[in-house]
């Protein structure tokens, strides 16, 4: 009997180190501070307009890395602003920390910002994948002024608005055909101006 009692408390005692031990690890790692992401890239405001009839626009801040991967951006203008603010920093080359903590992927809060010194020129062109989306919209009451927008909605990502030249929708038939299909386009990142983002090229995947 007392044998059965000794081996009892035995377990118990192992059960109570394991539990004190992984307490302990649990604790040493929520005080370690998360690691931070840097990226490095070329940053770019892109501009795009609101609802069809509407004068509200939108504007998105990506950082598109050596290996073409776009990352959409939360950036503070007060980060920007010791480089003349965020339009001064459009096509530049940049390193950027990120917030390790955000806990929704799109868009990825910025903790800081460095111009990089340039070894290579910046891409005049960039690819992107995602889901082509035909918008229609009617003008005024009484008018008779409508048409088409034409929008990309990436991976958990965000949408943004394209100028597409007919040219590029003829081999599909009209735009219609592509409203819901996955597409690979290829964009002008030279534009400046507020506006869609200029399409070079479309194809669907």
């Amino acid at each position: 009997m007392p044998t059965q009692m000794k081996r009892r408390h035995l377990i118990w005692t192992g059960n109570l180190l394991v539990f004190v031990l992984a307490l302990i690890f649990v604790s040493i790692t929520a005080c370690q501070p998360f690691p931070q992401k840097v990226l490095s890239g070329w940053l770019y405001i892109l501009w795009g307009n609101g609802p069809a009839g509407s004068d509200r626009g939108s504007v998105k801040t990506v950082l598109i890395d050596d290996r073409g991967q776009w990352y959409h951006l939360l950036l503070d203008e007060k980060l920007t602003k010791p480089y003349g603010g965020p339009l001064a920093l459009n096509g530049k080359r940049v390193k950027v920390v990120l917030d390790p903590t955000a806990s929704t992927p799109v868009p990825i809060i910025v903790l800081s910002i460095t111009l990089e010194k340039i070894v290579q020129d910046p891409p005049q062109q960039a690819e992107l994948l995602g889901w082509f989306r035909v918008l229609w919209y009617d003008g005024p009451p009484g008018s008779q002024v409508g048409g088409l927008e034409y929008w990309l909605d990436v991976d958990q990502g965000p949408s943004y608005r394209l100028q597409i030249d007919d040219k590029l929708l003829k081999p599909f038939g009209e735009a219609r055909n592509l409203d819901g299909k996955r597409v690979k386009v290829i964009l002008d990142l030279t534009a400046t101006t507020p506006g869609p983002i200029l399409v070079l090229s479309i194809e669907l995947q």
